[in-house]
């Protein structure tokens, strides 16, 4: 099953309202049906009991699992170089689901101001969105992030050797990319790296994950 550019167009132009009406909705005082989960975690997920996190849709590929594997909600820690040494600590959330019948994945991922690092302080709460579809004729990903922190960043991704590589589509390409590694059921890696003067890649800053549903 093929998603055409005209519905492409309509998932990416969707997202900015998805998220701010999202916004919204966070920002008011709603039932929790698991304390032990922030509440845009919670309004994430939906009311759907028996699948909480969508369901995939038979008529798409296997590859759709490649993030579908995901697909959950996690405690991530971030892991930073400070001050010559590397500090451990500052919890997020990082909620994983099927959408649009099933057909792509969507991911929404929240940290509270009070969590942030020294290394990047911030006064206000994130909350970020990827939509990721799956493109067959290229066997690659096509990744919209938006987020109440920055501009909206169009990204690549492909599938290597049981890791997933992501890179920016506009100028940058070859200045970053992010790098998920060692997924298991119940954990995985986050890593951005930028390249260096000499050309190395390296990074300061890294996540890890623990699956909590």
């Amino acid at each position: 099953m093929k998603l055409n550019k005209r519905i492409l167009i309509g998932i990416l132009s969707s997202i900015s309202i998805h998220l701010t009406l999202a916004q919204e909705q966070f920002g008011q005082d709603q039932p929790s049906s698991d304390p032990s989960l922030p509440e845009p975690i919670i309004a994430f997920m939906g009311s759907d009991d028996q699948h909480p996190f969508g369901k995939k849709n038979d008529r798409m590929p296997e590859e759709l699992q490649q993030f579908g594997q995901l697909i959950g909600v996690w405690k991530m820690t971030s892991h930073a170089f400070y001050q010559e040494k590397w500090y451990s600590g500052w919890p997020s959330y990082w909620a994983w689901k099927y959408a649009l019948d099933g057909t792509i994945v969507l991911d929404y991922f929240y940290q509270s101001k009070e969590d942030f690092s020294p290394v990047v302080p911030k006064n206000y709460d994130t909350h970020g969105m990827n939509v990721r579809v799956y493109d067959q004729d290229t066997d690659s990903w096509k990744i919209t992030w938006v987020s109440n922190s920055g501009p909206e960043s169009r990204i690549s991704a492909k599938y290597i050797n049981q890791e997933i590589h992501m890179k920016s589509m506009g100028q940058d390409s070859t200045q970053w990319r992010i790098i998920f590694s060692e997924i298991t059921q119940d954990s995985f890696k986050w890593r951005q790296e930028s390249r260096s003067e000499s050309g190395d890649w390296t990074f300061q800053q890294y996540l890890t994950g623990v699956r909590i549903k």
